[in-house]
């Protein structure tokens, strides 16, 4: 599978209370061999003017735990648990270890192949990690 040309965008609502509810963080997802990358910026909702520089996180494929796609009626959302405080990681002083990021629709058939492909070297860690 060829990783650099798999990638997810997506955004993120939780940071909208913590900014006072006048932004929006946008992002994209990354794969590689070791590490799934989250790159990240902040925006004003009103114009859409970047309210920060962006920034990156990386989760070594044995600190991820589960990696999900949900798609309602009303809502595409990619859920990625992990065994590290995101705090730990420079995410906006979040305090558990769940993220999820809102999909767009039209992205459905590229979120069920990335979830695919992250769950896949999820497994390989974890195999070789038995293996010793």
């Amino acid at each position: 599978m060829n990783y650099d040309k798999l990638y997810l965008g997506f955004t993120y609502d939780e940071p909208l209370e913590k900014l006072g509810g006048f932004a929006i963080l946008v992002g994209m997802m990354t794969l590689s061999e070791q590490s799934l990358s989250v790159e990240y910026e902040i925006r004003d909702t009103m114009i859409g003017v970047i309210k920060s520089k962006p920034k990156k996180i990386e989760f070594k494929f044995n600190e991820i735990v589960s990696c999900i796609y949900e798609k309602t009626w009303f809502k595409s959302n990619f859920k990625l648990r992990t065994n590290v405080f995101l705090s730990s990681k420079g995410f906006l002083n979040s305090t558990g270890n769940e993220l999820v990021f809102k999909i767009k629709k039209e992205d459905a058939e590229l979120a069920k192949e990335f979830v695919s492909a992250v769950n896949f070297r999820i497994a390989d860690a974890y195999i070789k990690r038995m293996e010793g």
